[in-house]
């Protein structure tokens, strides 16, 4: 008879999901990792997901990672994205995606004894920096008069501003305006291969490609519409006495993200050609220099 070997390794963290139930009446799928190697954990990161990905997918190992390191990581999949409600890849309003994410934090997270007392970061890549910016920004609104409930705020790659690179002709975005109110949903907003520019290492972009919760198909354009037009003419700029924000970008030579940053003591300048998928499309040498 073969001599069979199992092997078991500790296991730091527990994984938890819910649904949460927004006041316009969608489902919204949440998640959490927490550590479960020491007594108190030493703070909170509420994660906001980068466009057309999930939780539960490529973030999952940086929230592992995060859990291991004993902080306690909770996500939420917008609408449209991962196993929430609505229509695959698809924002209808960026405004109200953002009030979606304000909603869960406060019913859930902001008001849950288990995190009483904990220090709470945000963490958002790509769409999701956007995302942590405009809570940041909600966060001192309606903290005015007192202190702001978020200490601080990681940035990978914020989705501030459309790239030259995969935005197309001036004029094509104009007929894409007249175009997308009529037919938001179609798959044809004209743009390059946004996860080869994402993902370097082939095994990952394979990945990537196969994920179930992914999206292959070109965006559609009432969602081509709100990013085009919403980022671009609201380019979020954080003041200096917002809490500290790491910003971590491709091309800090880009005005805006010198502006979002500038002020904060953590403001690193990442090597060129680095992109989005910070923490899991580079190389390994990259992967830890994030």
């Amino acid at each position: 008879m073969p001599l069979y070997c199992t092997l078991s390794y500790p296991v730091t963290y527990e994984f938890d999901r819910e649904i949460h139930n927004v006041e316009r009446g969608m489902l919204l799928y949440t998640c959490a990792w927490r550590p479960t190697h020491i007594e108190k954990p030493k703070g909170l990161i509420v994660q906001c997901c980068e466009f057309a990905d999930s939780n539960t997918f490529l973030p999952r190992k940086r929230s592992i990672r995060l859990a291991e390191q004993g902080f306690v990581v909770v996500g939420m999949d917008p609408e449209g994205h991962g196993r929430s409600d609505g229509l695959h890849a698809y924002i209808p309003s960026f405004p109200t995606l953002v009030e979606d994410y304000w909603q869960w934090f406060n019913q859930e997270i902001k008001t849950n004894p288990a995190y009483k007392d904990f220090p709470v970061f945000l963490l958002g890549e790509s769409l999701g920096g956007n995302v942590a910016i405009q809570l940041l920004l909600r966060d001192r609104v309606e903290n005015k008069n007192s202190k702001c409930f978020f200490l601080g705020a990681v940035l990978l790659a914020p989705m501030v501003r459309i790239s030259p690179d995969i935005k197309p002709p001036e004029f094509l975005v104009n007929l894409l305006k007249q175009v997308a109110p009529f037919v938001p949903t179609l798959p044809v907003a004209p743009t390059k291969d946004v996860l080869a520019q994402a993902f370097r290492r082939p095994e990952i972009l394979e990945m990537a490609r196969g994920s179930p919760y992914g999206y292959r198909m070109k965006p559609r354009l009432g969602t081509a519409l709100q990013v085009g037009t919403l980022l671009p003419s609201n380019p979020p700029s954080l003041p200096p006495s917002l809490p500290p924000k790491v910003v971590l970008a491709q091309a800090f030579r880009r005005p805006e993200i010198l502006e979002m940053a500038r002020g904060s003591p953590y403001m690193y300048r990442m090597k060129p050609r680095l992109g989005t998928a910070l923490q899991v499309g580079r190389e390994g040498g990259r992967v830890l220099y994030v």
